[in-house]
């Protein structure tokens, strides 16, 4: 993701070596680190109200020997003068939450709740300021790669055993509206265009919606 420091224009984003890192995106002289796993930070990255980073992962975490955790922490709010990068610690943390054990599957921030899938097939939605896990939905044996989408008020979670589904999203709970067998595996992220919602398989790409683009949403197997 890109954004301001100080007015400076950098960029962030996991590293496969554990780390979220932060470069000027002109320069690319390195900022500020912050490692939190023994391996990769693969999904994407959330930046909260400016001054916050959100990243998830499904590794070995560096202070435990537990998988997975997604964290929120602080970022410099000033351009660092000086030895570069700066080296954040737990100590830069807001909040931290071990429910996630995510590899590639990217988090999606709406209105102040993070939605993501997990390892085990469950769609997690989760307070941004908190940390709190706020609902659980099991969708599918497992989930490693696809990503879900928000759009139109509802969630478009495809899973890894070629199930995809159409999720609204209430305080306290997740509500399957529809799902479609895609009839093979799903790993890419869903999204949508001109009223249509695309689906990405291993084998083809499937469009949803009506041909003038009016959204109907995702038809039954």
């Amino acid at each position: 993701i890109f954004t301001e420091l100080d007015g400076q224009r950098v960029c962030i984003a996991g590293t496969g070596s554990g780390s979220v890192v932060c470069a000027n995106a002109r320069t690319g002289e390195p900022i500020w680190r912050y490692t939190i796993s023994q391996g990769g930070v693969n999904g994407s990255i959330l930046l909260l109200d400016d001054d916050k980073v959100i990243a998830v992962h499904g590794k070995e975490n560096i202070d435990s020997t537990s998988k997975g955790r997604m964290v929120c922490f602080r970022m410099p709010s000033k351009y660092p003068e000086g030895d570069k990068p700066v080296i954040l610690t737990a100590a830069d943390e807001v909040w931290r939450n071990d429910d996630h054990v995510s590899f590639s599957s990217s988090p999606v921030l709406h209105e102040g709740r993070v939605y993501t899938t997990i390892a085990t097939g469950e769609l997690l939605c989760v307070d941004a300021n908190t940390g709190e896990t706020l609902w659980d939905l099991k969708l599918a044996p497992d989930q490693l790669h696809a990503s879900p989408l928000y759009a139109d008020g509802k969630l478009y979670v495809p899973m890894a055993d070629g199930q995809a589904y159409v999720v609204k999203p209430h305080a306290d709970r997740g509500e399957i509206l529809n799902h479609a067998e895609m009839g093979a595996v799903c790993l890419a992220a869903p999204s949508a265009y001109d009223g249509k919602v695309f689906v990405q398989t291993k084998e083809a790409l499937h469009a949803y919606g009506e041909k003038d683009g009016k959204f109907v949403g995702v038809k039954t197997s």
